[in-house]
């Protein structure tokens, strides 16, 4: 049994009991699962611990004293479920009997949990709120751990040997933004290319980034709505990223028509006959190495069963400023390696000449 360990942050002793009797009995009636924690008492407790400890969730009160600031200078537990949450990446819930004290974007996060002191059931709705989340727990547990073995493999052979001498050479220089671009892009890279096994294959989760990388600006392949219809973004991303040097952005239509055969093809592959579901899986792969010139075809959208099918046959364009105003429209973006893909089938679709119209009547009187 793999334990899930969690970090409370309190100064009131009463409390910190009450955190500890609310783990133990939720163990007890999870015999398979069980939750470990540290406690600190400060925000700068909690802040150490954040940094020394791998935990996979925490729970913060809101209030907190500090050396520094006092107890009652601001909602410490706002920034300590911050930092939890954006710099190490961990689902956190604050305690407080003042809920309505929590930072706004904090309070409208999936991520966040909101727990009253004030509800005699508040430690344990914590809890099992963290138990609800086992699952996915579990499997980032599992993902970190992968890209820790991955990155230690690329440090030993490709990133120390490099870079320590460019390192030396950078007299001075801070060269961690690019060491760190370059980190990542070897793991990403590696990690990208799969060992060709069933069970490493691209997940069609992996095609879309939901909500948009980008905030603030535009991506080619992000994916918006116009006039209740869905497009993407086809104009190449250095025209993008360069303002004013282009007036109009092109877009591509994006239907949600089923293939003629999609039902057919889901039944096949949930079929109990291993010959079946083959030849439904075959089906898919078929489909999605594009048959077609004219269409390509995306993986459904998170939540959805349809298959996005954008039309090259369909164009439209837009004008930056109506860009501008659209992106809050914006529902995903195609990730990088799978928007590749579909600009390479866009440029095939546009550079096919055809054949000039031969008259095959003349072909008997001329050619011997």
């Amino acid at each position: 049994m793999k334990a899930r360990h969690l970090l409370y942050v309190d100064d009131v002793e009463t409390q910190r009991v009450l955190f500890k009797d609310a783990v133990r009995e939720w163990n007890e009636a999870n015999p398979e699962k069980e939750f470990t924690f540290d406690l600190a008492e400060s925000f700068e407790e909690g802040i150490a611990a954040l940094g020394r400890t791998r935990f996979d969730g925490a729970l913060f009160d809101l209030r907190l004293p500090s050396p520094d600031l006092g107890r009652t200078e601001r909602p410490l537990g706002n920034e300590l479920a911050q930092v939890g949450l954006h710099e190490f990446g961990i689902p956190v819930a604050i305690i407080s009997g003042k809920p309505d004290e929590v930072d706004t974007d904090l309070a409208n996060s999936s991520t966040v949990k909101i727990v009253d002191k004030g509800d005699g059931d508040g430690f344990a709705n914590a809890v099992s709120w963290f138990g609800s989340l086992w699952p996915m727990l579990e499997t980032m547990s599992l993902a970190r751990a992968r890209i820790r073995e991955v990155s230690a493999g690329l440090f030993a052979d490709r990133i120390w040997p490099a870079w320590k001498s460019y390192v030396s050479m950078a007299e001075g220089k801070d060269l961690t933004p690019v060491l760190a671009r370059q980190y990542v892009w070897h793991l990403g890279e590696v990690m990208g290319a799969g060992s060709g096994k069933d069970d490493d294959l691209w997940h069609p989760l992996e095609a879309w980034i939901c909500p948009p990388l980008y905030a603030d600006r535009a991506s080619t392949g992000d994916i918006l709505t116009q006039d209740g219809e869905l497009w993407v973004i086809l104009t190449p991303p250095c025209d993008l990223a360069n303002a004013g040097k282009v007036e109009n952005v092109l877009l591509a239509h994006c239907s949600r028509d089923l293939p003629t055969d999609w039902g057919a093809v889901l039944e096949k592959c949930a079929h109990p006959d291993a010959g079946r579901q083959e030849k439904g899986w075959e089906r898919i792969r078929k489909l999605f190495n594009q048959p077609e010139q004219a269409v390509h075809y995306l993986p459904p959208l998170p939540d959805e069963q349809v298959p996005v099918t954008v039309e090259f046959s369909y164009l439209r364009t837009l004008p930056v400023p109506d860009l501008e105003k659209a992106l809050e429209s914006r529902i995903g973006s195609v990730t990088a390696p799978f928007v590749s893909n579909l600009i390479q089938r866009f440029g095939g679709y546009m550079s096919r000449v055809g054949q000039p119209n031969l008259n095959a009547q003349a072909f008997p009187q001329n050619v011997k």
